[in-house]
This record gives C-alpha cells, structure tokens and sequence, in this order.
C-alpha cells in the first residue's frame, strides 16, 4: 500500500482513511486473500484426491482379484435347459477344470475308462473336439455296452454326441449338452436320449454338478411302446448315473489323499 499523505492546505484532498475506508479496505484484502488461499486449497486438493485414486486404484483391483478367486461360487451362469430328471445334483470336492476333464477329456480319462471296462462296456471311441457350425465346440463318443435284459439283445452301440455350450467359462463353469442314439435294439429309431450337465466352480476348490436327462421321441409309436421305453429308459439311466456318483465320490476320496 502507498504511503498516507496529508494535504494541510486542503485538508479535504488529504489521503487519511478514515475508520470506514479502512474498514473496507482491510475487508477487500481479507477476501483477496482469501481468494488466493481457497484457490491454492483447492487446487492442492484436487492434486492429493488424484493421487489418493491413483494410489488406491491398484489395490482395489487386487482385492477384486481376490474376491474373484474366493467368493463364494461362480458368478457365471448356465444358458442350459435344466428340464428333466435329475440325475446328480450334488458338490463334489474336485476343481472344476479337473471334473470336466475326467469326464470329458480329448481321449478319454484313465477314471472314464476304468468306470466303463467295469460295466463291461466296449470299443470306446473318444473323438476329437472340433468346431461346429454355430461355433459350439463339438465331438462323437462311440461304445458297446452291455445290457442287462433277461430277454432281448445283450449289448447295444451307443453313439453320443457331446456339445460344449458357448456359456462355459474355463475355471468358472462347463456347461454340456449330450444326444444319445442306441443302435441295435427294437425301437432304437423311435427315440433319443437327452442329457444335460453343468459343472459350477463353487467355494473351498469344488464344484457343483447337476446332469438332467430326458427320452426324446423322434418318431410316432404306439403309447404301449412309449411307456416300455420311457420305464426302461429311466431306470437304466438312474443305475448309470448312481453308479458314476459313487465312482467320482471315491475317485475325489483318492484324490484328496495324495
């Protein structure tokens, strides 16, 4: 501020402030001041609130990472038809990568064999996985198993035809369709057999499994014929299942020893 002047011939041009000029000015200077200093602060602010989101970024995205890697179950989901019996529905202590691959690995997994040498099964054929034409992954599994009918045939071809869905997730979820076709028992054209299985990674490294099946009926019979068909279709399906439950159960028992 420049000096004060006083003009003693002309009093009234002196440049004294008086009580109220001083008050204003001393006003104006403390909101100019305040201005600087509010700019300063906020700018200063705005720096550290960068850096804070800056520092904290990369944390958060690891806990994210984490949270992934233990929640609680898979927050993928399955686009299947879950229609049908149900088969298996139940947790079972394998990761879900190597569930999907003991039952439905590129050729065969030393368990799936094992499981159907013991039910004397026969000319297993695993085939390679390819890409069909809507873009699903896609093989055929081909065997002789035997029956167990008093009378009638005592073996029949299978054909399967497995489907990866477009949903399954690698670590997450699988979720597979299967159409089998029998071949050399009476009928074997009038029906197909629908299945559907969905493996869900779930909490503590297992994973939940649901297989649901169904009897498809491709051409017109008689309702004598459809009932026979449906009954044994089912229960045969039911005693393959309970018994590929028990194996998987002791295969996870083995497993978790080593």
């Amino acid at each position: 501020m420049r000096p004060e002047s006083i003009d003693f011939n002309n009093p009234e041009r002196s440049t004294i402030p008086t009580r109220r000029s001083r008050t204003r000015q001393t006003q104006q200077a403390i909101t100019y001041g305040k201005r600087k200093t509010t700019r300063g602060t906020t700018h200063l602010v705005s720096q550290q609130r960068k850096k804070s989101m800056k520092a904290t970024q990369a944390p958060q995205t690891n806990q994210v990472e984490m949270i992934r890697d233990l929640a609680v179950g898979t927050s993928h989901q399955c686009d299947g038809q879950h229609d049908g019996r149900i088969f298996i529905k139940t947790n079972l202590r394998f990761d879900v990568d190597a569930l999907f691959e003991l039952l439905f690995s590129p050729a065969g997994s030393t368990f799936l064999r094992k499981f159907h040498a013991g039910r004397s099964s026969t000319d297993l054929c695993f085939g390679k996985w390819n890409c069909n034409v809507a873009g699903q992954q896609e093989r055929q599994v081909s065997m002789i198993v035997a029956l167990q009918a008093n009378v009638g045939p005592k073996s029949a071809r299978i054909v399967e035809r497995q489907t990866i869905r477009q949903c399954s997730a690698k670590g997450e979820i699988y979720s597979i369709d299967v159409e089998s076709l029998n071949q050399g028992i009476p009928y074997a054209d009038v029906f197909t057999i629908l299945m559907h299985y969905c493996l869900k990674r779930s909490p503590g490294n297992t994973t939940d499994i649901l297989v649901v099946g169904d009897i498809n009926f491709v051409k017109s019979t008689w309702a004598i014929v459809k009932t026979f068909i449906l009954k044994h279709s089912l229960e045969g399906m039911a005693e393959y299942f309970y018994s590929l439950h028990q194996q998987l159960l002791k295969e996870a028992e083995t497993m978790n020893r080593r």
